[in-house]
């Protein structure tokens, strides 16, 4: 069974399954870095929130022996854990004086995502772009984010330099920063103390992780005003930037050009092997100097 064979039987099962009132379509939808992901969209009675349920996974079941109607059970059960119950407002989305308070940046590659820019509101910075999201901060879809498209500046009737603005106020107040020593981050993240060295610290190890409180999509506190300054001044140090993935970056002490080689090839290979490509940021290394407040490629 091919994939598009694989996605149709399972959108008629799960139809089937959910009843007549609800709609269940195949998309193919665009992800970061140009990346598009088979996805089914479940729509019930007039609820305008449609939950978008990825398919790879599911699919990779099938293909490991998992019987396809259990596989349309389980998506089922993602389904009703994920519909949002109530009938929600969404009036604040189209109130542009409700919804500015909302509007939050996050940056993405340039390059990988040229396509997708044409049809967003957009700054270039550096090799990247910054792109504006309407984010949820609260209830049944809390942490989750609509991506501002043209259309939407438009039906608002306001512009880019407007969205950058309420951005800059409401990202670092919606979702904050995190500063972890790397050492911190693995223990955290890995459950790696028996790993780990003895007698690691992190004056031996000063690698810092930024990335927000949700975690997602928080290389975006690059740009936070003053934050880089004020971690140089805590290391009375210039600063590398190091892109480890959209949603974090590492920070260490500046040591000269003569690494910067280095670590750009590595930055390369980490990309490409322990990365998906929809996590890419960039394969650049980017350099703060404290007395010019700049951050900068090498």
């Amino acid at each position: 069974m091919d994939h598009s064979d694989f996605n149709e039987k399972i959108r008629a099962l799960v139809e089937e399954s959910l009843g007549e009132d609800v709609r269940v379509l195949v998309s193919n939808v665009e992800k970061n870095n140009g990346q598009f992901r088979d996805a089914l969209t479940i729509t019930a009675g007039e609820n305008r929130i449609s939950p978008t349920i990825y398919l790879d996974c599911f699919r990779k079941r099938f293909e490991n022996g998992t019987e396809i109607s259990d596989i349309a059970q389980e998506i089922i059960s993602v389904y009703e854990n994920r519909v949002v119950k109530d009938d929600l407002d969404i009036s604040e989305f189209r109130d542009f004086e409700k919804a500015k308070e909302h509007i939050i940046f996050k940056i993405i590659n340039h390059e990988k995502n040229e396509e997708l820019l044409k049809d967003v509101p957009h700054l270039d910075y550096l090799d990247l772009a910054i792109v504006f999201c309407y984010f949820f901060s609260e209830g049944e879809l809390e942490n989750a984010s609509i991506l501002i498209r043209n259309a939407h500046m438009e039906a608002w009737g306001t512009d880019t330099e407007a969205l950058m603005k309420f951005a800059e106020y409401n990202t670092n107040r919606l979702l904050g920063c995190t500063v972890n020593n790397i050492l911190d981050y693995l223990k955290k993240i890995y459950d790696m103390n028996d790993i780990l060295p003895m007698d690691a610290d992190e004056e031996k190890i000063p690698l810092y992780v930024l990335s927000n409180r949700p975690g997602l999509f928080g290389a975006g506190c690059i740009l936070y005003n003053g934050l880089l300054k004020d971690l140089s001044e805590k290391m009375d140090s210039d600063l590398y930037v190091f892109p480890s993935s959209i949603h974090e970056v590492i920070i260490m002490p500046y040591e000269g050009t003569e690494e910067a080689m280095h670590f750009q090839s590595l930055v390369k290979e980490i990309n490409r092997t322990e990365l998906s490509v929809e996590d890419i940021l960039s394969d650049s290394v980017y350099y703060y100097s404290r007395s010019k407040d700049c951050l900068q490629k090498v």
